[in-house]
């Protein structure tokens, strides 16, 4: 199974970095974990927000966020349209699915000509 994480949302933040105090360098990144695998694609249902500070290169836990960088990630957040969420199968599993019901279709008929063929007594 591959997962990745699909951007939504970078937004530059005009706020203070907590860690260093630049007042420019705080970047707020949505993203949304895609796993794909053999049988299926699955898109999670919630965007996750990252915050990090290009000024000195740390990543800015939300323990550390002060009340005017929280408020700016809840605007942010309602901001956000998920393109797609749930599941998605591939044709490879559409293939397997249509071709074991044709194998048990198949023996149905099969064992059904068969009892035809035998002589009753």
């Amino acid at each position: 199974m591959n997962t990745e994480h699909i951007v939504l949302k970078e937004a530059p933040l005009h706020n203070n970095c907590p860690e260093c105090y630049a007042n420019d360098g705080l970047i707020l990144t949505f993203t949304q974990q895609k796993t794909t695998s053999k049988f299926m694609t699955l898109h999670s249902k919630e965007a996750v927000g990252n915050l990090k500070c290009t000024k000195c290169g740390s990543n800015i836990f939300m323990g550390r966020w002060t009340d005017e960088i929280e408020q700016v990630y809840k605007y942010h957040q309602k901001t956000i349209v998920l393109p797609t969420t749930g599941k998605k199968f591939t044709q490879l599993f559409y293939g397997l699915v249509i071709g074991g019901l044709c194998i048990l279709v198949g023996g149905g008929i099969l064992c059904y000509i068969y009892m035809q063929s035998i002589p009753a007594t």
